[in-house]
């Protein structure tokens, strides 16, 4: 992704700009990183302020998504505690817990889990969150799920 500083880690801030702004812009068809020209300013009260101007914001998953795969559970809690849906989905039905498997964020995990994430549900062409840990070896995550 363009713009990411060398180190490979945005801050809190910068992130869930970009995050908020992707949301805002048409999703891409091909690429899975968010759009180049995405700002990177915001804070806490700027995305509320945000959220509040267009509620519709708050009914995009891909902001949860790219959070929850790249490990960022302050973002995730900041998206949930702004009115984000734990189980928010894209058009396969991919939610935050799935993505949180697939990046290895046991934390994450952990946070969606407690939020009250649905654990079994599928998406259309996989399954659930067992299944994604089973299939992407998240050993430490499937014995978190498995006593669920």
């Amino acid at each position: 992704m363009t713009g990411v500083p060398r180190g490979g880690k945005l801050g809190r801030s910068a992130l869930l700009g970009r995050l908020l702004s992707a949301a805002r812009e048409p999703a891409p068809t091909q690429s899975k990183h968010l759009p180049v020209s995405i700002s990177s300013s915001g804070d806490r009260d700027a995305a509320a302020a945000l959220a509040a101007r267009d509620p519709r914001l708050l009914r995009r998953a891909e902001p949860m998504l790219e959070a929850a795969r790249m490990g960022r559970a302050d973002v995730v809690a900041l998206l949930l505690e702004l009115g984000v849906d734990v189980d928010i989905w894209d058009r396969t039905e991919l939610r935050g817990l799935q993505a949180a498997v697939m990046g290895g964020s046991l934390d994450v995990v952990r946070l969606l889990v407690e939020h009250g994430a649905s654990i079994d549900r599928p998406t259309k062409h996989y399954g659930g969150a067992m299944g994604f840990a089973a299939h992407f070896r998240r050993r430490d995550v499937a014995a978190f799920l498995a006593p669920m």
